[in-house]
């Protein structure tokens, strides 16, 4: 039976895709609700399970420590970054970025390259994407703390981080689907010369 679809794409692949971006997307939205008050609330997965806090925290703190490093006064307070009499930054669920990072993590899985090179663009390509969330929360902060915020309070600051990730991640995707792993080194398969001596 052919598996190939169009463009060479396998069925096999774009069926992984799927499952491993329900998983992921689910998994974690799964996790949103049941450790939030207002849902299906479990106390044992909130404890023991919720990752999703410690995701948003490592935003936060992420953010936190390049105000730090500018001299710019700010303090945590549950989910947003708060700096004084300026602005206060909330991290909402919708801003962690869960949606993208599934995409990355089912695209790399799901492809058929070998595993090294698999480990390889999943962790580099999930410190890129985190990293750049980090960035944007800080540039949030930052431009409010400066005094310049109000100049651009009139630009959707969502859709344009969207854009510029939605762009860099069709370029990750691109670069990934492309890879070829390092070839070893061709072994020297040459007959020696016997060397004879009188």
């Amino acid at each position: 039976m052919n598996n190939r679809g169009v463009g060479g794409v396998t069925y096999r692949f774009v069926l992984l895709f799927c499952l491993y971006f329900g998983l992921f997307y689910g998994c974690s939205y799964f996790v949103i609700g049941i450790t939030s008050p207002t849902h299906l609330y479990s106390s044992i997965i909130h404890e023991r399970l919720d990752f999703i806090s410690s995701f948003r925290s490592l935003l936060l703190h992420g953010a936190s420590a390049l105000l730090d490093i500018l001299g710019i006064t700010n303090q945590i307070i549950d989910h947003s970054i708060s700096v004084p009499d300026k602005i206060r930054v909330t991290v909402h669920t919708a801003c962690l970025g869960i949606g993208i990072l599934s995409f990355w993590w089912a695209i790399v899985l799901a492809y058929p390259h070998s595993l090294k090179l698999k480990f390889k663009f999943l962790l580099s390509g999930s410190v890129f994407l985190v990293g750049l969330n980090i960035l944007r929360i800080f540039f949030l902060a930052y431009i409010y703390a400066v005094g310049i915020g109000t100049r651009y309070s009139h630009i959707d600051h969502h859709l344009v981080f969207n854009v510029i990730v939605y762009l860099i991640l069709a370029a990750m995707v691109i670069k990934w689907l492309n890879a070829s792993p390092v070839k070893p080194a061709p072994k020297d398969e040459s007959v020696p010369v016997p060397v004879i001596q009188k």
